[in-house]
């Protein structure tokens, strides 16, 4: 095993602050999701339920966050579906089917009232497996991952990010996605990634993402058994109009060359 001090950054992580989903919240961003062919013959699915925690029926808006660099791609209106009491809703191809989707984006799930106003009340846990059929295994045989969800209310605005434990080399490939939850500013980000092989230089690429909208970059592709991913969002401009929410989320993703199998890792924030 080979440790270096990449593992430093580890002990300035604030778990406190990170946003993973710890229980039923209001308000949850499913930061991947979609139908689409992936390396080898995959093609990637999401398993989704969705769980009611409220002892009453919840209408719950579904709102299609696409993965896009342009700003002027259209938001595909919100999907609505009400969850029984104490029951749960499931597709294992959600965007497809739930969504009316295909390609790779992210999906906001926020309980709603009646008149579709936001319900602070309610008490929604989704769970998330992306999941392909297995090369060489069709039709039965399937490799998958689970995707951990975010609380929107626990996104707290990060000087920088850090996401650990994905791989590159000969075997693995990692794409970065980041979800900008701002409805009407464009956030710019500069992604770092450190190897622990001192012959290869850390690699920036900025990347800016529209309002509403998510995208997914692949890294470059030089070998490293500990990947450290740094993500830095630059300060919006000042604007006379109201301000943004800064929130934001990202994640790094490891898929097998070969089979697909894969893993996903929420980033967490780093305290200065």
């Amino acid at each position: 095993m080979r440790q270096t001090s990449v593992f430093l950054a580890i002990c300035l992580c604030a778990s406190a602050a990170a946003a993973q989903l710890r229980g039923p919240t209001s308000q949850i961003l499913i930061p991947a999701a979609g139908a689409l062919a992936g390396a080898n013959g995959t093609y990637f699915r999401s398993d989704i339920t969705l769980t009611n925690f409220r002892g009453t029926d919840q209408r719950v808006q579904l709102q299609w966050i696409p993965n896009t660099p342009s700003s002027t791609t259209p938001i595909p209106a919100p999907k609505y579906v009400t969850v029984p009491a104490y029951s749960e809703i499931a597709s294992e191809d959600f965007a497809t089917e739930v969504m009316e989707q295909t390609g790779l984006g992210a999906i906001l799930v926020s309980g709603v009232t009646g008149t579709n106003d936001p319900d602070s009340g309610a008490q929604l846990y989704p769970t998330v497996r992306i999941w392909t059929s297995a090369p060489g295994f069709q039709p039965s045989g399937s490799v998958s991952q689970t995707l951990p969800v975010v609380a929107v209310a626990e996104l707290d605005p990060a000087p920088h990010v850090l996401i650990l434990g994905q791989h590159i080399d000969s075997r693995f490939r990692t794409n970065v996605g980041i979800v900008n939850l701002d409805s009407g500013y464009p956030r710019t980000f500069d992604i770092v990634q450190s190897t622990d092989d001192p012959t290869f230089a850390p690699v920036q690429t900025t990347l800016t993402v529209p309002p509403m909208a998510m995208l997914q970059v692949p890294l470059q592709n030089f070998s490293s058994k500990v990947l450290q991913i740094t993500i830095t969002p630059r300060v919006p401009p000042p604007t006379t109009a109201p301000g943004p929410t800064n929130k934001w989320a990202a994640y790094g993703s490891t898929a097998d060359n070969v089979t697909g199998d894969s893993w996903s890792t929420l980033a967490v924030p780093l305290l200065q």
